[in-house]
């Protein structure tokens, strides 16, 4: 919900500031909307509380309706994915943006999430065939921490305070234990349970 707010700070208050980069701002701003809300979505399931704007003390969010929360992300990444770069577009020292292609593969999982799996397919497809990614020779490597910058990568945050991450790079403290176990063998440890696999279980 933090994340949320923040974002609809920068979405609402984008049109009294000018810049060249106001607009992409605004779509990384919206993505992390639409990010909050996937995953509150995916814990927690339909009818959690919800926001559309800024709030004061005083608001009340209302519960949202089946399948809302759905429709507040595909409206958010829609209106994000024209105004963000290509992750070949960014420096290396913007590594973690959001880009196009991310926008679209998480535009694609809501997709999926909902059984439209006709219009999730079409978006991967726009991410495989844009030529920005690719997998790497090694799958492993995925999981070591000392290899997140690479090609294979479609989103990845990036907790180091100085710049981008590098073997040197000491992020174990900026990653809070509720988000991340801690693991013995520098593997990561993002194990929230979801809906799906409780059911699964």
């Amino acid at each position: 919900y933090n994340m949320i707010d923040r974002a609809y700070q920068v979405i609402e208050r984008a049109p009294d500031i000018s810049g060249a980069k106001v607009p992409q701002i605004t779509a990384e701003a919206r993505f992390f909307v639409a990010l909050g809300y996937y995953h509150l979505q995916l814990v927690f399931g339909d009818h959690v509380a919800y926001v559309e704007g800024i709030q004061s003390p005083a608001d009340r969010p209302p519960r949202a309706e089946e399948g809302q929360l759905y429709e507040i992300m595909e409206e958010q990444l829609e209106l994000a994915i024209p105004d963000l770069p290509l992750a070949s577009e960014y420096r290396a020292t913007d590594y973690g943006r959001i880009t196009k292609g991310a926008a679209q593969a998480m535009l694609g999982k809501v997709h999926m999430q909902q059984g439209e799996y006709t219009e999730a397919a079409a978006l991967f497809e726009q991410v495989i065939n844009s030529g920005e990614y690719e997998l790497l020779e090694d799958f492993e490597d995925n999981f070591l921490n000392l290899n997140t910058i690479n090609n294979e990568a479609i989103l990845a945050t990036n907790f180091v305070s100085f710049g981008t991450e590098g073997e040197e790079a000491n992020d174990w403290s900026l990653r809070p234990n509720f988000f991340s176990m801690v693991e013995s063998n520098g593997a990561y440890g993002d194990v929230q349970a979801t809906n799906f696999i409780l059911e699964s279980f």
